[in-house]
């Protein structure tokens, strides 16, 4: 497998996972990707941002985001239960866990093929 096949895995896989911890470092990604870094210190540098403890907003910014994929398909209750849960995030009522597998609920209801191949359904 090319090299930058190999990064476009691990970064598709690690996306969401990088964007919930903080935006800077999804972005900090981006960039070494952009400038042909090679996969390795791509894969280091993700796994040393994975140690590092979730951001609420930046959380709340992927729960967002992931949302994205489901708002025009979603059903009404499922809009509302989205709507719930981001006040409630933003509260910090509801945890990050309920949040992700009410993620991983939609994913699988609607087959999201991104989403299905992404570490998000690991977590």
């Amino acid at each position: 497998m090319k090299e930058t096949t190999r990064i476009h895995h691990i970064w598709r896989y690690q996306k969401y996972n990088v964007m919930m911890r903080n935006y800077k470092d999804y972005q900090t990604i981006q960039t070494l990707i952009k400038q042909g870094t090679s996969f390795k210190t791509i894969e280091v540098t993700i796994q040393e941002i994975l140690t590092n403890p979730i951001e609420h907003s930046a959380f709340m910014n992927t729960f967002q985001h992931l949302w994205g994929y489901f708002k025009k398909i979603a059903t009404p209750s499922e809009k509302e239960r989205y709507i719930t849960l981001l006040k409630q995030l933003d509260m910090q009522a509801a945890t990050y866990d309920t949040c992700i597998q009410f993620i991983q609920h939609l994913t699988l209801k609607y087959e999201q093929p991104y989403l299905l191949q992404s570490a998000i359904m690991k977590i």
